[in-house]
């Protein structure tokens, strides 16, 4: 396997345990942005303070949505439909509407415009998913039609 600094010295066994020790690290690390800046903002700490780890875990979110969307990968477990989706943004909503729990209308609102949001915005990844997906698979088709 190719990486953009050298070809890799790994056997295949070894690479897919890379790839599996390099997950679990990621998703440790996001993990760990997503509880810093929930702590910080819970204890009203300046938004100055936790605003470089948000533009951390927005940049790397940005980043893996685009590769994942471009290599046309969605998820290992969920197909995206629009159950899935609304589920997922019902989440997102409900974590939204909980950190404004000291004033019930408040949260209610901030959780609705949550969900619409979230929503919308999983819905339109789908369709850039789809359309990815559908394209990479008329490629590989094609490909296929080429070498019979």
């Amino acid at each position: 396997m190719n990486s953009i600094f050298k070809r890799s010295k790994l056997d295949e066994m070894q690479e897919i345990k890379q790839l599996k020790i390099e997950h679990y690290g990621y998703w440790v690390l996001y993990g760990g942005l997503v509880v810093s800046i929930v702590v910080q903002a819970a204890q009203d700490a300046p938004l100055a303070q936790y605003l470089p780890e948000g533009i951390l875990l927005v940049g790397t979110s940005a980043v893996m949505l685009a590769a994942n969307l471009w290599s046309g990968l969605w998820d290992r477990t969920f197909q995206p439909t629009a159950g899935a989706n609304a589920m997922t943004a019902l989440i997102a909503a409900a974590i939204a509407g909980a950190m404004n729990y000291d004033y019930l209308p408040g949260a209610v609102i901030t959780a609705a415009f949550t969900w619409v949001l979230a929503f919308a915005a999983l819905q339109a990844a789908s369709a850039v998913y789809k359309k990815r997906r559908k394209t990479l698979d008329d490629i590989s088709e094609e490909s296929e039609e080429d070498e019979k």
